[in-house]
């Protein structure tokens, strides 16, 4: 699919919402594909700065820190809950969770067609 580039999508943080799909260990060695939307936004330089600043002071996962700057919305989540930071570090405890979420954005910033 190709389109006429708009230049003023530069002056805005650009957000899409994007597929997830995280593995989610079953007993046995299996795993179940979980898929849902996430709203992600591309990071500024002023984002890379906080999340550094974040795993520096706070001790927190490097991975985990850039998820809660560009993960900026939930729509498939029933109750369409804030992120706050008690809802993030609760949400994003389990590894595969910001495992899904990284490769997402990897592929949401990268211009690569979604995989699920």
């Amino acid at each position: 699919m190709t389109a006429k580039f708009d230049f003023s999508a530069v002056d805005s943080p650009y957000r899409c919402r994007w597929p997830v799909s995280v593995n989610w260990p079953l007993d046995g060695g299996k795993v179940e594909i979980r898929k849902f939307d996430a709203i992600l936004q591309l990071m500024t330089d002023e984002d890379l700065e906080a999340a550094t600043k974040d795993v520096e002071q706070n001790k927190t996962d490097p991975d985990r820190a850039l998820v809660k700057r560009y993960l900026v919305g939930l729509p498939d989540h029933p109750d369409q809950p804030e992120l706050t930071e008690a809802f993030l570090k609760k949400f994003l405890a389990p590894p595969v969770i910001v495992l899904g979420l990284k490769a997402a954005y990897q592929e949401f910033a990268g211009g690569v067609a979604a995989k699920n």
